[in-house]
């Protein structure tokens, strides 16, 4: 599977959305995502809000919510089903599961859900991650979306890698990165120059991508990347509202988040009867689910 180049795509592209197999609804508990069939829960259930009402849903329009389907929020992905490194099969798909803007500042956070190649399924996170980070530092991307800047292959980056932690979400392996981002040119003016500061998640989900139409019984691992970018200085008084996200996201009925700084937390199986938004915490510093307003 193939876009543009390898490893932007854990950033930019080939980012799965909505599908033939099913589609992404909002529902009175929270948001589905029909394909891989994972769940966002919502932070203020009575008003069906994720985020806070400071954070305004960008991916989606009118009422009832609808996807938008042009542009950046599309994109067309290449896929090589039987391993001869050609490309057989093609889809089109949305670029975001969720895409906020923060209304007061240039924050924006996002989900999407990512097909891989079958040979990376077994490759530590920590590489995944590390690799995701150096090609945006090398050049080998034709673009690359932060927020809404789009830098073109002419502008070379400076991608520095501030922490990096191993973390579970949603009872499944994830990697934790922050990175501060920089244009080379920039920095030769003003050394202290820096355009953001970047969160990103990724989770080995255990969920599979099955090509459409389905000529082959090949199957794409799909990798979960949540993100948050924002300005230098507004880029800390978002986290808390990131990290709560992340703790809303559910797979297989199970929600929660854990980094490996945070003392271990009970990771409970949701019920399905009840749709219950709290997880149960051992730890006062694990990340909480429950709800607070959103957009």
């Amino acid at each position: 599977m193939r876009t543009h180049s390898r490893w932007p795509v854990l950033l930019v592209c080939c980012v799965l959305g909505c599908g033939a197999d099913g589609k992404n609804v909002f529902t009175a508990n929270g948001f589905h995502q029909g394909r891989y069939q994972y769940d966002v829960a919502y932070q203020d259930a009575g008003a069906q809000r994720i985020l806070p009402d400071d954070w305004r849903i960008d991916n989606y329009y009118s009422q009832p919510l609808r996807p938008k389907t042009s542009g950046k929020y599309e994109t067309e992905v290449v896929f090589d089903g039987d391993g001869d490194g050609r490309y057989e099969a093609t889809e089109t798909l949305a670029t975001y599961d969720l895409r906020f803007e923060n209304k007061h500042s240039a924050g924006v956070i996002w989900l999407r859900s990512i097909p891989i190649d079958s040979t990376d399924s077994d490759k530590d996170l920590r590489v995944l991650m590390r690799n995701a980070v150096d090609s945006v530092a090398g050049g080998e991307y034709v673009y690359w979306k932060v927020g809404d800047r789009i830098f073109g292959s002419g502008e070379h980056l400076v991608a520095q890698q501030l922490d990096e932690m191993p973390a579970t979400v949603a009872g499944h392996e994830a990697y934790v990165s922050t990175v501060e981002l920089a244009s080379a040119d920039q920095l030769k003016l003003n050394d202290k120059r820096r355009l953001r500061h970047i969160r990103l998640v990724m989770i080995r989900s255990g969920l599979l991508h099955k090509l459409v139409p389905r000529w082959t019984d090949a199957t794409f691992p799909v990798v979960i990347v949540a993100g948050l970018s924002d300005l230098p200085e507004y880029f800390e008084n978002d986290l808390p509202v990131f990290d709560r996200f992340i703790g809303q996201i559910k797979i297989g009925g199970i929600r929660g988040y854990q980094t490996a700084t945070q003392p271990k937390a009970e990771v409970s199986k949701v019920s399905k009867a009840s749709d219950a938004v709290n997880v149960q915490s051992s730890g006062d510093s694990a990340t909480s689910t429950k709800a607070s307003e959103s957009n």
